[in-house]
Formats: C-alpha cells, sequence, structure tokens
C-alpha cells in the first residue's frame, strides 16, 4: 500500500535536514511520487525519516538495491526494512548483479543506476542522501582522475535518470550533522562493512587522503566546496554556450555533423562533446579521453575509441556515441520465423504477404569475405556496404541468408537505414508470402 502524505504549506516544525528549498522541491506540482533510496545505514535512515516526518509529499516510497558485495548485505536489507516500517514509507528490494570485471567500485555502481532506471517512472523525484563529505571526496576523485576538462566538479544537486530525477537534498550537511540528528531522534541503523575498506578509491580518499590534507592544512574542505560553486557558476555558462552550438550541430541524438566539428578550435570541441555526453546522460569520461577525440576530429583521423560501454565512433561525414556492444557471434543457425537472441541485439523474421524473402528453408551465417550478391549482375558485399553506408564495424554483425550454399539475401538494420537486400529471383511476389529479416542492435542512444 502506498503512503499518502497531504499538506497544504510547509510545516513550521519540518525536519532539521531539510531547509526551505529542498521542502518546496518535494512539493513540486510536477512531482508525483517521491522515492527514497535507503541503504540501511546512517545518510539514507536519517533522509528517509526526515522526509517522512515533515510530511511534504503526496506520494512517498522507498528503493533498496541490494548489491549482494558484502557479508552484511542482508543485515542492511533489514535496516532499511525496519527504518521503513517506522516510518510506515512502503519499500520494494531489488537484487542486482554485479560484474566482477574492472572496477568493483564503478561496476556496482553501473548496477545500482540500472535499477534505479528500470524502478523509476516519470514524474518521479527520487532522493539520494550524498552530503557535503561525499561532495568532497567524489570533488577530489575526479580531480585525481582526471574527468573533467574545465575546473572542478562534484555531484549535481539535480538531474535527470531514465524518466525521472535525481535529488540530493543533504550537501549542505556534513557526515558529523547527519550523525547527530540520527543519534538525537534515536535512530537504528547498519554499517555497511565495506566502509572500512581502503581499497576503493573513494574509501581511500576518505579514510586516507583528507584526514591527512587536513593535518597540513585546516578548513581545506570549506576551501575545496566554495572554489567548487565558483567553479561550477562558470561551467553553468559555459554550458549554456556548449549545448547552443550542439543544437546547430546535432544530426540526431546520439549524431553529430563531423564536418562542423572539425571547424572549431579543439579546446571548444573539447567542452561541446563534454555537453553531448551529458545531455546523453552517459557518465563524464576522463578529460584525456575527451581530448583524444577532439584531437582525431581536427586533425582529420578516423575516431573509433571506446570508454567502458561508450564508444564514440565516425562514419562518412557523421560522429555517434554509441553504446559498446559485446564481441559478436558468428555461428551459423537456421531461419525461422520469430526473434532470435544474438550478441548485442536480436534477429527478427516476419511473415509479410506479397514482398520480402519467398518462403523457403535458409540457413544464417556471417560475414568471411569475398561474398556477392547476385542483384542484375553479381555485386560484392563490399561495394553494396559502401554504397549503402552501414558502418564498418557492423558488417561482420550482419546475418547473412543462405539457401543451401547460395547467398540470397542480407537481413536489413533499420536502426542504420540499412534495408533488407535480397539477390534476384528469391524476391516474393505479390501472391506469395515472404520473409522480412531485420537486425536490432542495443548501441543507438
Amino acid at each position: 500500500m502506498v503512503a499518502k502524505r497531504f499538506i497544504s504549506s510547509i510545516p513550521s516544525n519540518m525536519s532539521e535536514l531539510l531547509n526551505v528549498s529542498a521542502i518546496k522541491r518535494l512539493q513540486d506540482k510536477a512531482v508525483e511520487r517521491v522515492v527514497v533510496a535507503v541503504s540501511g545505514g546512517v545518510d539514507s535512515t536519517a533522509l528517509l525519516h526526515s522526509v517522512a516526518a515533515a510530511t511534504v509529499v503526496s506520494r512517498l516510497e522507498a528503493l533498496h538495491v541490494n548489491h549482494g558485495l558484502v557479508a552484511n548485505a542482508d543485515q542492511l536489507e533489514r535496516a532499511a526494512q525496519k527504518s521503513c516500517k517506522a516510518s510506515q514509507v512502503p519499500m520494494t528490494t531489488i537484487a542486482v548483479d554485479v560484474s566482477t570485471g574492472g572496477s568493483l567500485e564503478a561496476s556496482a555502481r553501473k548496477a545500482r543506476y540500472r535499477a534505479f532506471r528500470d524502478f523509476l517512472q516519470s514524474g518521479d523525484l527520487l532522493l539520494l542522501a550524498h552530503h557535503l563529505d561525499d561532495q568532497v571526496e567524489t570533488l577530489l576523485f575526479r580531480l585525481f582522475r582526471g574527468s573533467r576538462v574545465v575546473g572542478l566538479e562534484g555531484m549535481p544537486a539535480e538531474r535527470p535518470v531514465g524518466r525521472a530525477t535525481l535529488y540530493r537534498p543533504l550537501l549542505q550537511h556534513s557526515r558529523s550533522d547527519i550523525l547527530t540528528y540520527a543519534r538525537d531522534q534515536g535512530l537504528a541503523w547498519v554499517e555497511d562493512e565495506s566502509n572500512a575498506h581502503t581499497t576503493p578509491d573513494r574509501n581511500y580518499i576518505r579514510h586516507s587522503v583528507l584526514p591527512t590534507i587536513e593535518a597540513r592544512w585546516p578548513g581545506v574542505r570549506n576551501r575545496l566546496l566554495t572554489r567548487l560553486k565558483h567553479d561550477s557558476r562558470a561551467r553553468d555558462l559555459l554550458d549554456k554556450q556548449s549545448f547552443m552550438l550542439l543544437d546547430s550541430l546535432r544530426l540526431d541524438t546520439d549524431c553529430l555533423n563531423l564536418v562542423g566539428l572539425q571547424e572549431l578550435e579543439i579546446d571548444t570541441l573539447v567542452d561541446l562533446l563534454g555537453a553531448w555526453l551529458s545531455a546523453l546522460e552517459l557518465p563524464m569520461p576522463p578529460g584525456n579521453f575527451l581530448r583524444e577525440v577532439a584531437a582525431a576530429i581536427v586533425s582529420n583521423r578516423r575516431v573509433g575509441v571506446n570508454f567502458g560501454e561508450l564508444e564514440v565512433r565516425q562514419n562518412r561525414d557523421r560522429l555517434y556515441a554509441l553504446r559498446r556492444l559485446p564481441t559478436a557471434d558468428k555461428y551459423p543457425f537456421a531461419l525461422s520465423v520469430g526473434q532470435i537472441n544474438v550478441s548485442g541485439g536480436s534477429v527478427t523474421n516476419r511473415v509479410v504477404q506479397g514482398s520480402g524473402l519467398r518462403e523457403d528453408d535458409y540457413t544464417v551465417r556471417f560475414r568471411k569475405g569475398g561474398e556477392t550478391l547476385r542483384q542484375g549482375c553479381s555485386k560484392s558485399l563490399k561495394n553494396l556496404f559502401q554504397e549503402s553506408g552501414l558502418p564498418p564495424w557492423l558488417r561482420d554483425r550482419l546475418p547473412l541468408i543462405y539457401r543451401n550454399k547460395e547467398l540470397v539475401a542480407l537481413a536489413g538494420v533499420p536502426g542504420w537505414g540499412f534495408s533488407m537486400q535480397i539477390a534476384e529471383g528469391y524476391v516474393a511476389t505479390a501472391q506469395e508470402s515472404g520473409f522480412a529479416v531485420s537486425l536490432h542492435l542495443e548501441d543507438r542512444l
């Protein structure tokens, strides 16, 4: 049952963790549901309590993501359930699988945000309990990692997440402020065992780097945050300029005019690429990655680089930001009606009347090189791909349809404007049923 909370004005006894600005944001008429992300730890427990106690939202729920990475993961979930029950807030739990390849910290974050996007709906406001200390740690983490090109950058107070909006109402409070609130309110929580480990980068910054810096320069946190505010204002102005330029060069959501990009100076281009990836809601890659892309563009070198799940590639006079596809499977299989999953997408075969590939028994294979398709005269696949503009990196993924040993058709790729190609003599007549075969990939944003 969904908790219902109605109020006509801001209460005089509102939670001391929520300032007037935060209260007004939660009461925004465009917000249909407030979802508090609860971990079972002190920060999110205090946030949930403060929102529930302030009774300022019409629909309040909680979401717990169980990563299963720490020994006390189930204990954290029970603690989250207990705090939600105490505040009479319904809680949904989502268990996620975290990839063990690469950075475990990054993989956990990726799985968590995927769960957020799957759960959230349009009109939702997702509350996260990040605070001032988290902001400083994030600032240093990104600075050491070289994530941004211009100035200092921490976590934004608000940004899109899937169809909803993410909001951090506690960024003005320190960890000690939140701990004091939780103790004063008699709240119960569980410490995440992984917080004490210094292997993760952020924990290392928290336990080893910041104490060393503060011992030498007391008050450094406040100075960093002051500089962050100055840089943020400057960046907002720069982002507005970049987005205006971006609109003039955008050919599609994930595609820019490469010729126009080549006319820009490299620093302007770096800012523009950052604005583009930000608009696509993609994790911001390191500054050296953006500079590598920009340098290739201005020097007219072919662009083909990746960062995590992001790929930036060019095809003809266009630059694309794409999801990185897994290695292609190249195992032959019998063509059947319906959908067949392949690496990075699926092959769909529909029965159509009076068009398509004449119905028969066919096998799907993949390119080895030297294949030709008979359309009036034999045409090499290489020439056919060049004429159609199918990107080179997709050509080995394209399903080739054979009848016995003869290549009779190529599947269409709707996401790239490549239509199905059928050999002479194999097109269904107006009185016949035919196959419409297409490859649907998960690369386009």
